[in-house]
């Protein structure tokens, strides 16, 4: 990671997102850049309609709006890199990160309905972002101490997700705890099955985890993986929770998988999804 990217639209959501990457971004030494896109507003028909403003103003304002939610957020010493982009905000977030950057962003923006768990501009930079992409919808920022929860499932996604993860922990201080995620179909319920089910599932996440380091605890849970990474945020309390993309059961031609899915609309952590490298 060389940049951490936050998407900034004044809304509360953003404002965390801002602290939660800064703070992130501190500990690994790497700069944070505050960036928000505009559109301009059509040219009225009707002759008093007002002289649209121009280009050069709307990025002039839209830059100091940035540095108000900046100074706001963090106070006003803190270097924090501000971008005005053009373009609608999912297309332009997207078009300026690289896979080494981390986007971070709010779980709902000020366009967004009260009852929706995820706005559609985190939604799509989710689905379609080259880098790893952080949703913050708690306060709790990240910290030597901290718990960074990753999930197993066998595919290259998750592989990457918990390398990810590791260097994230290491940077801040964090633990590392990794979970695999195991069922047993109907036709293997017998105990005795099931024991070694269990205990395949423990020597497989072990061998995962010992390919990054030797220092992260492991945990194996019977169950749906969407279930048990939701049971195991509550039973662990993390302040992040990581994911793959797409899961080792997900089409190839789905974007984001069904577990990443109901993590950021449901769940109750900060959660980052992780692309899988490019075939």
């Amino acid at each position: 990671m060389n940049e951490f990217v936050v998407g900034v639209d004044g809304s509360d959501h953003s404002r965390m997102a801002l602290q939660w990457a800064a703070a992130a971004a501190d500990a690994a030494g790497v700069p944070v850049r505050a960036v928000q896109s505009w559109i301009h507003p059509r040219s009225a028909i009707l002759p008093v309609a007002p002289v649209p403003v121009s280009a050069e103003d709307m990025d002039e304002q839209t830059q100091q709006a940035i540095a108000a939610v900046g100074t706001e957020a963090l106070g006003s010493s803190a270097a924090v890199t501000i971008d005005v982009l053009r373009g609608p905000p999912a297309g332009a977030l997207l078009q300026t990160v690289t896979p080494d950057s981390v986007l971070v962003l709010g779980s709902r923006g000020l366009g967004g309905f009260a009852g929706l768990l995820l706005g559609s501009v985190s939604q799509e930079c989710v689905e379609y972002a080259a880098c790893p992409v952080v949703v913050v919808r708690t306060e709790r920022i990240l910290g030597d101490g901290d718990v960074i929860l990753v999930g197993k499932d066998g595919s290259e996604g998750a592989q990457r997700a918990l390398a990810w993860a590791h260097a994230l922990a290491s940077a801040t201080g964090a633990g590392l705890r990794a979970v695999h995620a195991w069922r047993a179909s109907v036709s293997e319920r017998p105990p005795q099955v099931g024991e070694r089910l269990r205990s395949e599932a423990a020597d497989a996440v072990q061998g995962w985890t010992q390919q990054v380091g030797d220092e992260i605890d492991t945990d194996e849970m019977e169950g749906d993986p969407r279930d048990v990474l939701v049971t195991a945020a509550e039973r662990f309390d993390p302040a992040l929770t990581v994911v793959g993309r797409r899961g080792a059961g997900g089409l190839r031609s789905m974007r984001l998988g069904s577990t990443a899915n109901h993590l950021v609309r449901h769940g109750t952590t900060n959660v980052a999804v992780v692309p899988a490298p490019d075939p």
